[in-house]
């Protein structure tokens, strides 16, 4: 069987490419190696800008819980608590990744799920799965992960890593109830040296976790940190975590020369918000842009059309990477944080403008706030 498109990694990057491809009349197949629907560690932040690239008809039926308000933690210790302007949802990534895959395969998009891709022939485009079976293509994307496959294939560097730790748990295990009755969400930084731990309230239970958006941490010390975390948040201790890689930002990468019919998507690319984590966002925004470079290029030299229009997207990220390690110094990390309690509404609308809506770079807001507080 050979596809005009075989997407490698059914998440959001690649179920909604999958989408955009069938439902434009093109012969698309996406490959997982899990069984849908499945967990996937994710804090699940919906902001609006990634809630305006879901597909239409989908956004009513993905399960999501609004948020109101953001409470900042520092070292464990409330230090402000800032309304929320925009539309800001929380979802588990189990209802909307299956979500996606179920819109994808209903405009025809043919899914192999519980399936590996075990080797990867460039050079008649075939990709052969795990049961033995060969599906041939005339362009690959690959959508999986921090730690892709796709990417391996094209001898392209390994993700430069974050880490990250996370439990979905009861909400009745929740030791304080406040930021479910406010529909808030709890961030906590001081412990972390580039990253926070969060409280993530969604439809149906509380996402508890911690990440580190870079590798200066190593597992065992975001391990230990989480079981220090969880033991403050939650009245019980039994509760299993899972664990993950993360891009970080510093690696962001879409594909090579030398394979012009390959494109690498959301964490498979390395692109993430450095300062927040937020793939989700990405993941959305490559396939759409993919999906424009698939239309535009006529299924040929796909890639340099898709580096091209995610330009503006790379060097926005290359910006805030420098930004997130300027912000994450502890000291002025803590006297950012510490200086919100005397501009709640001013710091509202930057987190607003930047983390929620992107209409503002990170490293203008970080030099607007540093100027007013002088």
């Amino acid at each position: 069987m050979t596809y005009d498109s075989i997407i490698v990694g059914a998440g959001p990057a690649g179920s909604h490419l999958g989408y955009l491809l069938a439902n434009a009349g093109l012969k698309v197949a996406v490959v997982d190696r899990k069984i849908f629907p499945r967990e996937k560690l994710c804090g699940g932040l919906l902001t609006t800008k990634a809630l305006a690239l879901l597909p239409k008809p989908l956004i009513a039926e993905v399960p999501t819980f609004a948020i109101k308000s953001a409470s900042v933690f520092y070292n464990n210790e409330l230090v402000v608590t800032l309304p929320i302007l925009s539309d800001l949802q929380t979802v588990r990534r189990r209802d909307l990744d299956d979500c996606l895959l179920h819109a994808a395969a209903g405009v025809g998009c043919i899914a192999y799920l519980g399936l590996s891709p075990t080797h990867i022939n460039h050079a008649k485009n075939e990709l052969t799965l795990s049961d033995g079976s060969i599906l041939g293509y005339y362009s690959l994307f690959g959508a999986d992960g921090a730690l892709s496959t796709v990417r391996q294939s094209i001898r392209l560097p390994r993700n430069t890593l974050g880490f990250c730790m996370e439990a979905h748990v009861p909400i009745d295990t929740l030791q304080n109830q406040d930021i479910i009755n406010n529909n808030s969400i709890g961030i906590y930084y001081g412990e972390q040296s580039k990253g926070y731990a969060w409280v993530f309230p969604t439809s149906d239970s509380v996402a508890i976790g911690v990440g580190n958006i870079s590798n200066e941490l190593s597992e065992k010390q975001i391990v230990n940190s989480y079981s220090a975390f969880a033991s403050r948040m939650l009245n019980k201790n039994d509760i299993k975590a899972s664990a993950a890689y993360l891009p970080s930002g510093d690696s962001v990468i879409l594909g090579t020369p030398v394979y012009e019919n390959i494109c690498l998507l959301g964490d498979a690319a390395g692109l993430i918000d450095p300062f927040t984590g937020e793939g989700i966002y990405y993941a959305m925004l490559s396939a759409k842009k993919a999906y424009e470079a698939m239309v535009e290029s006529k299924h040929s030299k796909i890639l340099p059309k898709y580096e091209q229009l995610m330009a503006p997207t790379l060097l926005e990220i290359q910006h805030n990477v420098r930004t997130r390690n300027k912000i994450y110094s502890p000291i002025v990390l803590k006297s950012t944080i510490s200086s919100m309690q005397t501009a709640i509404q001013y710091s509202a609308k930057l987190i607003n403008d930047t983390i929620v809506n992107y209409d503002k770079p990170y490293d203008e807001a970080y030099y607007e706030f540093k100027e007013l507080m002088r």
